[in-house]
């Protein structure tokens, strides 16, 4: 096993631990009626949903800029239709595409930059470009829908306005950055936070037992950013992934 393959067979344990966690979740807090050792079955609304999503678009290296500025502008356009609940609207739309960029193009230089300037502590450590470059393999150039795309609030000065997707019968699976490297999470938290989610369609790649790599699946990928009102500007906050499968490789952020 290379080195690379190495660093998959990680992120996927990694990636199945999370999955695992959250499935977890979904059995304790499931109605007690159900055996504990049968998943059980999502609710036909969620079936639904799954099979309603699109990934209308294959990126190439060619059409990827195209791409990536029409992500941009229909999340500006979903913004706007989201309410006046939503600053910097333009900052936000700009956010999701640098972490959508991340995961597509692969390009550490580039992500490093964006990170940076959304406030990200600039203490990267010495293994952190392989193990993005690992994980960037795994969503270089992913198939994802932009015509579905969704900008929703989830907590607006920190009260929560998004229904809770566990309750709906989802099965989720959430990763957010070590706080160390985000100070501003500290505060923003403990001062009501407002975070907004931008959600579409696209495919990540399933985690086989002990971390293999497994089949693309369709997800719904949510990019939820926070607003920094002392620094203007929207900081990454969280990846909400919305899946079918017990678990996928987390892309890089």
């Amino acid at each position: 096993m290379n080195d690379r393959h190495k660093l998959l067979a990680g992120l996927g344990v990694a990636a199945l631990g999370i999955g695992l966690a959250a499935f977890s979740y979904i059995r304790a807090t499931a109605t007690p009626q159900f055996d504990p050792g049968v998943l059980t079955p999502a609710p036909a609304e969620v079936v639904k949903y799954f099979d309603s999503l699109r990934t209308e678009l294959q990126p190439t290296r060619a059409t990827l800029p195209g791409i990536l500025g029409d992500f941009e502008r229909i999340a500006g356009e979903r913004a706007i239709k989201a309410g006046d609940s939503i600053p910097a609207r333009d900052d936000l739309s700009r956010a999701a595409r640098e972490l959508i960029e991340a995961m597509l193009s692969g390009n550490y230089e580039t992500r490093k930059r964006a990170l940076l300037s959304r406030g990200r502590v600039p203490d990267f450590h010495p293994d952190d470009q392989r193990y993005f470059e690992a994980a960037a393999e795994l969503t270089s150039l992913a198939s994802l829908g932009i015509e579905q795309m969704t900008v929703t609030p989830v907590f607006i000065k920190g009260r929560r306005v998004l229904p809770d997707e566990l309750d709906a019968g989802f099965n989720l699976t959430t990763f957010e950055p070590t706080p160390a490297l985000f100070p501003a999470h500290a505060r923003l938290k403990s001062s009501g936070p407002t975070v907004v989610e931008v959600r579409f369609p696209m495919q990540l790649t399933s985690v086989l037992d002990g971390g293999a790599i497994g089949e693309k699946v369709t997800v719904s990928m949510g990019l939820r950013l926070v607003w920094d009102p002392k620094e203007k500007k929207w900081i990454p906050w969280s990846f909400a992934i919305l899946r079918q499968t017990e678990a996928v490789f987390i892309p890089p952020m």
